[in-house]
């Protein structure tokens, strides 16, 4: 049997829950705005919220705010209800973004 040796990795560990946490915080977004993993437009407001997170992220670690697993998919789907508003969706950040990661979405968005 095959070892996985990147999973034993501190930091692949920590990248795999941070994704973890942005897959669940998306699809609870989604189910709460009634729109389909299929929706066409899911692909651009995803890209645009990606650009939007990475840059959001860099903005904490130049401040040295250190992001938790649940705070980086909270930041992700603030990243992606803000994108999803841009085209007249009602999307509402359903993980109660603290204040220091609306400011870091307001930063890279608006």
């Amino acid at each position: 049997m095959a070892s996985d040796e990147w999973g034993r990795d501190p930091g692949v560990q920590m990248m795999r829950k941070v994704f973890r946490e942005m897959e669940l915080a998306q699809a609870d977004l989604l189910k709460a705005t009634g729109i389909s993993i299929w929706d066409p437009r899911l692909r651009r407001w995803r890209e645009v919220a990606l650009v939007a997170f990475e840059r959001a992220s860099a903005s904490a670690a130049r401040r040295r705010i250190d992001l938790r697993e649940e705070q980086a998919g909270a930041l992700y789907v603030h990243c992606l209800a803000r994108t999803m508003m841009r085209d007249g969706i009602k999307a509402s950040d359903s993980r109660q973004s603290d204040e220091t990661i609306k400011r870091l979405v307001e930063e890279v968005l608006f």
